[in-house]
């Protein structure tokens, strides 16, 4: 092959390499570590998990996971070998039923759909839905709310005072039903049932003590970190009732006797 050949030849190649467009994989950084696998798989299936590497492609990601429930603020940077993702997953903080009707929700009242992730899971009860609302729709209903924001501090507090296991890991049920003293004025407007049946009497919801003359927020987590630490070992016992409205520190007594 004389010279020209070989230039043209070499050309030719040239311009086929440049044809061939890179592919790359879709990457999440920085996710949390209750994001199992079967969670990434099911945002991932909602764009796709590789990807031509050539402009436009990160917007049209972006646009594609930023209507996936379970992301917010995200963004995707794409690099000579992958699609990079850092996002705000939303962490599911309680499961609400209501008859059939079951869902969960973040601490932003988002529908989410309910997975077994390796997370403590409350249960929400006296709440009335007659339908599953659509996945990643925002609620707006107060009892719900109310009962979300104590799962929220309590969420917090475990975070903060390191309980093993988080006290949360207890509480199985967070009751709404007399939200605001709408069936019974007098008693306990929210009511945490932990492990082994044992009742916790919150009272008025977040931000509400002062009106109905109880303890405040404060003195009650403190109340309740306390017993779970000091008087049971990070483990309520079965069948009591303690009650944190009434009195700054009150020794938990069966429940039968209230």
């Amino acid at each position: 092959m004389g010279l020209g050949g070989a230039v043209f030849l070499w050309a030719e190649r040239s311009i086929e390499a440049r044809r061939q467009v890179q592919t790359g994989n879709l990457v999440f950084v920085d996710t949390p570590a209750w994001v199992d696998q079967t969670l990434l798989s099911k945002v991932t299936a909602a764009v796709g998990d590789r990807f031509t590497l050539e402009p436009g492609v990160a917007e049209a990601i972006s646009a594609g996971l930023n209507r996936v429930a379970w992301l917010r603020d995200v963004h995707v940077e794409v690099t000579a070998e992958a699609v990079r993702v850092q996002a705000q997953w939303r962490k599911p903080l309680a499961i609400v039923k209501s008859g059939l009707v079951h869902f969960c929700v973040d601490r932003d009242l988002v529908v989410l759909d309910k997975l077994d992730l390796a997370l403590p899971m409350v249960t929400i009860r006296g709440v009335r839905y007659q339908r599953k609302p659509v996945v990643g729709s925002r609620l707006d209903q107060e009892d719900l709310a109310a009962a979300v924001d104590l799962i929220t501090i309590l969420d917090s507090m475990d975070a903060q005072e390191a309980p093993a296991p988080p006290l949360l890991a207890q509480i199985e049920t967070v009751d709404i039903s007399n939200f605001q003293g709408r069936a019974v004025k007098q008693a306990s407007h929210i009511v945490l049932i932990a492990k082994g049946n044992t009742q916790i009497l919150w009272g008025a919801e977040i931000n509400a003590w002062g009106e109905h003359l109880e303890n405040s927020d404060t003195d009650k987590l403190a109340t309740l970190y306390t017993v779970y630490r000091r008087d049971f070992n990070n483990s309520f016992g079965d069948g009591l009732l303690i009650n944190l409205k009434d009195s700054r520190y009150e020794v938990p007594l069966p429940a039968d006797r209230y």
